[in-house]
């Protein structure tokens, strides 16, 4: 749980354990024309409605292809030793490191991509460098996986089989975000509690386009999402990487975090988001991000009267919580002029407000894009306009 400026405080939903923590393939368009075939499987479920039927089936259908991720590295605990203090007194004092081995450290879920072997997931749940990473089928068979790639900005990885997928397997097919609508049905898949693996829950899309600051448990990791999806489709801690389907069976987000102070308020990553990372590991090897490297905090009421602003809306360049700077050096922000207590107003000509924020601006644009900036200079009181030139966040 984190605390960042005004923002409210956001879970990263991860495994059991630790408790720190579906793609461009596609099923054949005939498997998931459910509409076409709900008169036909009436016979099967004759008490159904037509919305069951649809989620049963999607749920049969998708289940193979959701899978539970293992966390392991060595465990080194400290050991004890007996310290003779004389007299018969002995007292019990810190001794030396020992290993305990390989263990299961942490759960999530994901799902597959490609019939290449890849498998999407949140990026929080494979962020260990030092740890090994194993994919559990629903039919039980375990598959050996590295981290192919991590999204620079956003709570996505991809993860490539030793082995490729397993025969009865089949990629997902993405959704459309603009296909998306509040109050749809959202189904929920993934290893619940990082024991109850392709657990089932169902609910609908509560909202689109939040805009959330997140962390783990633990607080060591933030991350900024924008352009995301609200659903009340339970998600608990282990469904992260888990996919939100539509009842088609199309994979419309990546289940992500939770609300930990409410009940039944999740978060998923927009399935285009999904979509663009995919695209970009298979052309570049790597999920490739514009960078313009600021710190910033969206301006509100609130703010404006806290801070004594001049603007209600706007994103306020600032340093973040451990110190790091509001602008990075030598990036293209401050190649830029670009300063803390700068005010950014405009991308554009996109005024900027708690809908549009600049990173869900910059995000729709190649690497070596220049875009005008409109921004208020703390320096001068004054505002200018300035091009940024977009570079590639390493």
């Amino acid at each position: 749980m984190i605390t960042v400026k005004k923002f409210k405080k956001i879970l990263l939903i991860t495994g059991a354990v630790l408790m720190v923590g579906l793609p461009i393939g596609y099923l054949a368009a005939e498997t998931f024309s459910l509409q076409k075939q709900i008169a036909e499987l009436r016979v099967s479920y004759p008490k159904f409605t037509d919305e069951e039927i649809a989620a049963v089936e999607v749920v049969k259908r998708s289940q193979s292809s959701v899978v539970s991720i293992l966390i392991s590295k060595e465990v080194v605990v400290q050991g004890e030793k007996l310290l003779d203090l004389g007299n018969g007194f002995q007292m019990v004092v810190p001794g030396d490191l020992q290993s305990k081995g390989k263990q299961v450290v942490g759960k999530g879920s994901g799902f597959a991509v490609s019939d290449k072997g890849l498998i999407m997931t949140n990026k929080h749940v494979v962020a260990d460098k030092n740890a090994d990473y194993q994919v559990i089928f629903n039919d039980g068979t375990k598959a050996d996986a590295k981290v192919a790639a991590m999204d620079p900005i956003n709570d996505v990885a991809i993860l490539k089989l030793n082995s490729g997928l397993p025969p009865n397997v089949e990629p997902l097919s993405f959704g459309d975000s603009k296909e998306i609508y509040i109050g749809q049905t959202a189904i929920a898949i993934g290893n619940a509690l990082g024991e109850l693996s392709n657990s089932v829950t169902k609910g609908v899309v509560s909202a689109l386009n939040r805009s959330i600051t997140a962390a783990d448990d633990a607080g060591g990791q933030t991350e900024r999402l924008v352009k995301i999806i609200q659903t009340d489709a339970a998600i608990n801690p282990g469904n992260s990487g888990g996919p939100l389907l539509n009842t088609s069976g199309e994979v419309i987000g990546m289940n992500t975090a939770v609300d930990k102070g409410a009940e039944n308020i999740g978060f998923a990553i927009m399935v285009d988001d999904l979509r663009f990372a995919l695209k970009s590991y298979e052309d570049n090897g790597s999920i490739v991000r514009p960078f313009v490297g600021i710190r910033y905090a969206l301006i509100n009421q609130e703010i404006k009267k806290e801070l004594n602003l001049k603007y209600s809306r706007g994103a306020l360049l600032v340093e973040g919580e451990k110190g790091e700077p509001a602008v990075l050096a030598g990036s293209p922000g401050q190649k830029a002029g670009l300063a803390e207590g700068d005010i950014i107003l405009k991308i554009n000509d996109i005024a900027i407000n708690e809908d549009k924020e600049p990173s869900g601006i910059i995000r729709n644009f190649p690497i070596g894009s220049k875009l005008k900036v409109r921004v208020w200079k703390k320096s001068t009181g004054k505002e200018v306009t300035v091009t940024v030139k977009l570079a590639e966040m390493k």
